[in-house]
């Protein structure tokens, strides 16, 4: 009995060592994809690099079934194992509800309506909160951007409109979403069910999951967001999760304050933010009044002429990774460290499904 104990355990052993082989090797394929993608953005230009990057059909086709194989069955399993894992579906899905369901759109009308009459004298106050209509909304219509395989088609209150540029489930309309034309209507082309086109200010709920990372260029991850700003309703929301294995506060110039100023001159407000275990998850409400957006921000704690508060670009650690990060006289990019190395690690680590 105990000689067959121990041979269960040893086979046991090799099988997660197995599982373990193989989850490090999709993760390392995952994150050469992306190190390949900045080096060749460097080299050629982001917009050449990208295309020629959508073009490679079959390393796309083996990007999206090993992202699909890390999601359902590494992170996920991950995820069900430990009750102190967070998911970024489910937090997602839980502040949608939040937000659409339980007085959180009303809520922060009011709070825009606070931020438009702060500093302004009463005697130039101009009453506009008849301008924020009753929303009375039975669907959530969302929008996934870099969906893979449609990880929220599950979810009854949502009406999903999946993309990526290289769908793994035959619900995903394949979508160059750097290319996607923001026009009157919907457009998917018959040939290869390509999105092409949708009308502004269409969406309730725009949802970046490890997207903006996987853009080589700053100026693109901008684009991306002035899209999702184009395509969303007043008042709706756009979500980021974007990957950090750092304690919350090492990467907090880049992602907790440079995004809040740059996505806030787009006409963001951030209404959430948490640090998962390896995830930085934000809210962004788009405000039916920029300039409550622009209120939300104390500029007097924002460094004038520093790049990272461009107003058309969007970094991310990754960016500062090829800089001399020891050079004592730059203590700021010290901060934003993120070398290939411990985003391999955390590719290796994610629990999450995507």
């Amino acid at each position: 009995m105990e000689e067959k104990r121990e041979i269960d355990v040893k086979t046991d052993r090799k099988k997660v060592n197995k599982a373990s082989e193989k989850h490090k090797q999709l993760a390392h394929f995952i994150k050469s994809v992306h190190t390949q993608l900045r080096k060749d953005s460097e080299v050629f230009g982001a917009k050449e690099a990208w295309n020629t990057h959508i073009a490679q059909k079959e390393k796309l086709k083996e990007y999206a079934k090993s992202m699909y194989q890390l999601a359902t069955k590494h992170w996920g399993q991950k995820s069900q194992s430990s009750e102190k894992i967070s998911c970024r579906v489910e937090w997602i899905k839980s502040k949608c509800k939040d937000y659409f369901f339980n007085g959180g759109v009303d809520k922060y009308d009011e709070k825009e309506q606070h931020l438009l009459e702060k500093d302004t004298p009463e005697s130039c106050r101009v009453e506009r909160v008849e301008n924020f209509e009753a929303w009375v909304i039975s669907k959530i219509t969302v929008l996934d951007v870099g969906s893979c395989y449609n990880p929220f088609a599950t979810e009854n209150s949502f009406i999903v409109t999946a993309v990526d540029i290289a769908p793994y489930s035959s619900d995903v309309l394949k979508c160059d979403f750097l290319n996607l034309n923001v026009g009157s209507e919907r457009k998917v082309t018959e040939c290869n069910n390509a999105l092409i086109e949708l009308p502004k200010n269409s969406c309730d709920v725009v949802i970046f999951s490890l997207l903006l990372e996987y853009i080589p260029c700053p100026d693109q991850r901008f684009s991306c967001c002035k899209k999702a700003y184009e395509l969303l309703r007043d008042r709706g929301i756009l979500f980021i999760a974007t990957p950090d294995s750092k304690h919350q506060g090492s990467n907090a110039k880049i992602i907790n304050t440079s995004w809040k100023v740059v996505l806030a001159k787009l006409g963001f407000m951030r209404i959430c933010y948490e640090k998962l275990p390896h995830l930085h998850c934000m809210m962004f409400r788009k405000c039916c009044f920029k300039e409550a957006a622009m209120k939300k921000i104390n500029w007097k704690k924002i460094p004038e002429n520093d790049e990272l508060y461009s107003l058309m670009k969007i970094f991310i650690p990754q960016d500062f990774q090829s800089k001399n990060v020891n050079d004592d006289t730059d203590d700021d990019l010290q901060q934003f460290e993120h070398n290939d190395q411990e985003s391999l690690a955390l590719f290796n680590e994610l629990p999450c499904e995507i």
